[in-house]
């Protein structure tokens, strides 16, 4: 069997005695390999933290979920949406959930104070935001001076004085439990060094 342009395909080394097949990974991007792990081995456990674990094909499943809500709340391919979450499998499901709404994924280090995530929300013009309940007091002092943010996602609850506005905000345990999946997700392409 040959290498297709389509992505992962086995072939079989000439050099090979025993047949087994190996994998060439090439013109790859990222959300493939979730894609590719799903197709071939989606009860496998993908991600193990201290607390949850979660498998292959469950990742995808949120993932696309994710994808979809942030497809239907405007975002657009190339639009950036900023990660500003503690390690976690809400982490790897905004990740790839981006990727596959053709986001570009904009990840920040939870030890960023104010300024540092104001300046680059605004830097990198920023729609969509996903954080969590700890860092919620952090991103509600500097909203309202990021204009170019329109979403905010976040795990946990909302201070109730937290009241953004003209910032569309879901929880996302909403996301994983009541989104459809996404049906049409916008073509990716190797070409697109953001993904």
């Amino acid at each position: 069997r040959q290498y297709s342009e389509s992505g992962l395909k086995p072939c079989i080394s000439a050099d090979n005695n025993d047949n087994r097949d190996e994998y060439e990974r090439t013109s790859m991007l990222i959300a493939d390999f979730l894609e590719y792990a799903v197709h071939n081995s989606p009860f496998k456990t993908a991600v193990i933290t201290e607390t949850e674990r979660i498998d292959y094909i469950n990742l995808y499943s949120q993932s696309c979920k994710f994808a979809s809500a942030l497809m239907k709340s405007g975002i657009n391919s190339g639009d950036r949406v900023v990660l500003y979450i503690d390690n976690s499998i809400s982490y790897v499901v905004s990740y790839f959930g981006a990727l596959f709404a053709g986001a570009v994924v904009v990840g920040q280090a939870t030890a960023n104070k104010e300024r540092h995530m104001r300046n680059i929300i605004n830097h990198c013009e920023a729609s969509a935001l996903v954080t969590s309940g700890r860092h919620l007091k952090t991103i509600s002092d500097i909203i309202d001076d990021c204009p170019s943010l329109k979403l905010l996602f976040y795990d946990g609850k909302l201070p109730p004085t937290m009241k953004p506005s003209g910032v569309q905000s879901r929880e996302l345990l909403d996301i994983y439990l009541n989104e459809v999946e996404i049906e049409n997700p916008p073509k990716r392409d190797p070409g697109d060094l953001a993904q």
